[in-house]
């Protein structure tokens, strides 16, 4: 979280450990980065409205600020964390991770890599004044965080510090996701079907076999499967030539239910942190 104040309303600018000066800008203005767990370092997190607006209150009297009144919030982030490992169940985040950020269709997506380990420390979409990142929380605060995978929705330039305003967008985001199924799963099967031409022009693959053992990862429906073998023009029925498949390789598909135990989920977490 980031807020905005007046420099000279601020008896204390360095009274707060939880609370870092980024910059005082030319109107007079001082910027800090707000972190409202106790221990910054430590992995934990809050996990309550209740808690999160005690802790507020807590920096706000350390750093002097009697009036909040005239605070401009400039960003707000909101932690999602699971104990699932991010690399030993890549797939299922990076399927998550895009129907997430479907909507922003131009969003700069990228992932991360560790180059010492080649495994994965993030994914990270940014588009105007929203941020999804996915990340190793575990990685991240040496082992000293309760989870192992952290999902960050990062809202910036924000013009309200009402918090159930960017709640609400977060709930319409994970809302929307199993309704974007369908259109996704089309634009995958393109995706696909376009990286499997261009693979084969380039002698990198010399079947679809080795083309999907390569890039299993993408292919995140059964239908985004059936669409890139109808494309391959195989004359093996499919069901006969994935039982080839997989007698070799270990091979993972989502239906809508996946998706749904998933918004279920977060839903049910970001009403208990929001009601207590």
């Amino acid at each position: 979280m980031q807020i905005e104040q007046d420099i000279n309303k601020i008896k204390n600018p360095d009274g707060s450990t939880n609370a870092k000066l980024l910059r005082i800008t030319g109107e007079n203005k001082a910027l800090y980065k707000i972190n409202v767990n106790p221990k910054p370092t430590s992995g934990l997190a809050v996990k309550t409205m209740s808690e999160h607006k005690r802790n507020m209150d807590l920096m706000y009297s350390e750093l002097g600020i009697e009036v909040t009144e005239n605070l401009k919030f400039n960003r707000l982030d909101i932690a999602i964390d699971s104990e699932l490992d991010l690399n030993e169940n890549l797939k299922y985040f990076c399927y998550v991770f895009e129907l997430l950020t479907y909507s922003d269709r131009y969003a700069n997506n990228i992932e991360i890599i560790d180059r010492k380990s080649i495994e994965y420390n993030a994914l990270s979409s940014r588009h105007k004044g929203f941020e999804l990142i996915v990340y190793d929380k575990a990685k991240e605060s040496n082992n000293n965080s309760d989870f192992n995978t952290r999902m960050e929705f990062r809202y910036k330039r924000i013009e309200s510090s009402d918090y159930s305003l960017h709640f609400k967008k977060l709930i319409n985001r994970i809302k929307a996701m199993d309704s974007n199924i369908d259109s996704f799963n089309a634009v995958c099967i393109k995706r696909i079907c376009d990286t499997y031409d261009r693979e084969l022009t380039q002698n990198r693959v010399l079947s679809l076999s080795a083309f999907v053992g390569m890039y299993d990862r993408y292919i995140f429906t059964y239908e985004i499967l059936a669409g890139l073998y109808s494309h391959a023009k195989l004359k093996t029925p499919l069901k006969q030539w994935l039982n080839d498949i997989r007698k070799s390789r270990n091979i993972e598909y989502f239906n809508k239910t996946v998706i749904k135990q998933f918004k279920a989920k977060i839903m049910r977490s970001i009403k208990i942190f929001q009601n207590n």
